[in-house]
């Protein structure tokens, strides 16, 4: 009955209701706000878990950029300034120093990209529509050249 009501013209047969039928049409009316407003504060949730799966995925980048470049600049500066071809009198020189580095900072940035994948999985397979991310591709884009960086500095003794 209520519901045939309120399909008709809804302001003026609410006029017409009992009180016990305006009641229960205003408990419906408000049944159904609160679960959209709930609605939109549970997919509100969603979008700032991703967003600070984003912030997160950001900083392990810079982290990994940070070791990828310094360790290179550490391996080209002491090529540069070692030109004499003398061997290193110690146990890790600059070159193995800027590998180390380069290859923690790669390896940091595989294991954040995979945690970031496996998170936005999940967080995709209950909220099916967050907005697609380009942290994974600059994730790509930093380990392409981090990669570039390890293969030159191999190859160039």
């Amino acid at each position: 009955m209520i519901r045939e009501v309120m399909s008709n013209d809804a302001t003026a047969n609410h006029m017409q209701l009992t009180k016990g039928e305006k009641l229960a049409v205003d408990r419906t009316d408000l049944a159904v706000d609160r679960t959209r407003l709930a609605n939109d504060r549970t997919h509100l949730a969603y979008n700032r878990t991703f967003l600070a799966l984003e912030g997160v995925m950001m900083g392990w980048i810079k982290t990994s950029m940070a070791l990828i470049t310094f360790g290179f600049t550490i391996y080209k500066f002491f090529q540069l300034e070692l030109r004499s071809g003398a061997p290193s009198p110690y146990l890790i020189g600059a070159r193995e120093y800027g590998l180390a580095m380069v290859v923690i900072g790669l390896v940091s940035l595989l294991v954040a990209t995979w945690e970031y994948r496996t998170n936005t999985m999940r967080l995709r397979a209950k909220c099916t529509n967050l907005p697609r991310s380009m942290a994974g591709v600059v994730a790509a884009l930093v380990g392409v050249l981090g990669g570039i960086a390890f293969i030159v500095m191999l190859l160039r003794q």
